[in-house]
């Protein structure tokens, strides 16, 4: 789908929806953990935008961007472009999906072993997304405190409350990715505690509704994981 939208977009020689379209995309590798699919994306938005001079994406492609450095190990330089690139939305008053992309600067800032900041960034993830009453990102922006968390060793119960909240809420919304990342973290809590039965269950449950998508990030992660509980 992604690919015909591309196609459409040159078909009718509309540059806006071309731009649109690029970004969606590269929100698409980003979610499949792609960052050089990610840069392939705002290479492309980058050139239409010096072509026909719109400037209108370039606070995504100045997140995205960052977002894929910032995977690629360069942590500070990504979270440098992707705040830059929030900051731009912030001054549009456009507070579309910008909860989901603090929360993105949290995991890089955790990869760089800033966990108080990572903590801190999850918390205001959180307040954005209430903010702007948007639920679409909730159970992600649990995951990814509990998480952090983990990483700053804080207490067990915080952290389990963290990762059954973003359970249960991607099973209330449907959200199977999401539902399969939770199912992850907890899995991989569960099994740091000997409780490998109990996390196999619900990682089992969650990677078993996927009939595709199998060479993407979340799913081979989740694969692995189940043949160490085996």
């Amino acid at each position: 789908m992604s690919q015909q939208a591309l196609g459409f977009g040159e078909d009718l020689h509309h540059v806006h929806t071309s731009g649109l379209v690029h970004h969606f995309a590269a929100h698409l590798e980003a979610l499949s953990g792609n960052p050089e699919g990610v840069l392939r994306h705002v290479e492309a938005m980058k050139a239409l935008a010096r072509q026909h001079r719109v400037q209108a994406w370039r606070s995504y492609w100045t997140i995205w961007e960052g977002w894929a450095r910032g995977q690629k190990g360069e942590h500070g330089h990504g979270i440098e472009l992707m705040r830059e690139g929030i900051a731009l939305q912030d001054s549009r008053s456009q507070i579309y999906h910008a909860a989901y992309y603090t929360s993105l600067i949290a995991q890089l800032h955790a990869r760089a072993g800033e966990i108080g900041r990572a903590i801190a960034t999850c918390l205001e993830a959180r307040e954005r997304a209430q903010r702007a009453g948007e639920e679409y990102w909730e159970a992600e922006l649990r995951r990814i405190e509990g998480e952090c968390r983990l990483a700053a060793a804080d207490p067990v119960t915080e952290i389990e409350a963290r990762f059954d909240e973003a359970l249960a809420i991607s099973r209330k919304q449907g959200a199977k990715m999401f539902e399969l990342r939770a199912a992850m973290s907890l899995a991989s809590l569960r099994l740091q505690q000997g409780r490998s039965a109990e996390a196999r269950d619900a990682l089992a449950s969650a990677y078993g509704w996927f009939t595709e998508g199998f060479d993407s990030a979340d799913l081979k992660g989740a694969k692995a994981l189940l043949r160490r509980m085996k």
